[in-house]
């Protein structure tokens, strides 16, 4: 049987890369996302972190540690003071966190990459809904971008939670859980970048036309 040069031959398309809706519906998916670190970064300027903090101490500063009511105390009065000693230790917990997150500018850090993350994805937004030439490369900029700064601030935040954590059950894995769904939210964001571009793409959807496909002309 005569060969057949296989490096010449055509490809079949799978797909109509051509479409533009896949790009849009990223495009819509990422300006969503946007959207929501832009509301997180107006809210976090709006409501000052010092001011709440400062509202919530004249609030429970009259709160104080109370009294062991004595060997001789009743069931109720035990269980009245073991109530409001945990109130007293989760308020005191609760300042202690928000005075350490005031003191390294949590929020401010916060606001700054929220608002970051809205804006840099006006572009990107932009170039994957025209099906740009590199629309592909400003998608993944932009998510790698959400990537690291959210695994950023988990990271400046964990000292602070672990010490929060630390007498309660199960705490090790609660102060973890942000870089679980952080690192959860990234693969769905990059996930679908790698949808749209192995469904738009012609190389990703042609496969090589095989001998079976060959015009009828070449006899064996």
């Amino acid at each position: 049987m005569r060969g057949v040069n296989l490096s010449n031959q055509e490809s079949i398309s799978l797909n109509d890369s051509n479409s533009i809706w896949w790009n849009r519906g990223l495009a819509i998916f990422i300006a969503l996302l946007a959207v929501f670190s832009g509301f997180s970064a107006v809210i976090g300027a709006i409501f000052d972190f010092g001011t709440i903090l400062n509202f919530i101490e004249a609030s429970t500063e009259e709160i104080e540690d109370p009294i062991h009511p004595g060997d001789n105390a009743t069931e109720e009065e035990l269980k009245l003071y073991e109530e409001e000693k945990m109130v007293f230790e989760e308020i005191n917990m609760t300042l202690t966190m928000m005075r350490q997150m005031e003191e390294k500018n949590i929020q401010d850090k916060q606001v700054f990459f929220y608002g970051l993350t809205f804006l840099i994805a006006f572009p990107t937004v932009a170039l994957v809904w025209t099906k740009h030439e590199y629309w592909l490369h400003s998608a993944l900029g932009w998510a790698s971008f959400q990537f690291a700064g959210s695994i950023w601030l988990q990271a400046i935040t964990i000292p602070i939670l672990s010490e929060m954590y630390s007498g309660v059950p199960g705490g090790n894995y609660m102060q973890y859980s942000g870089f679980a769904s952080t690192s959860g939210c990234s693969l769905m964001i990059f996930g679908f970048i790698a949808l749209v571009y192995l469904s738009t793409n012609e190389k990703a959807n042609s496969i090589p036309e095989s001998a079976f496909h060959l015009n009828s002309g070449q006899n064996p």
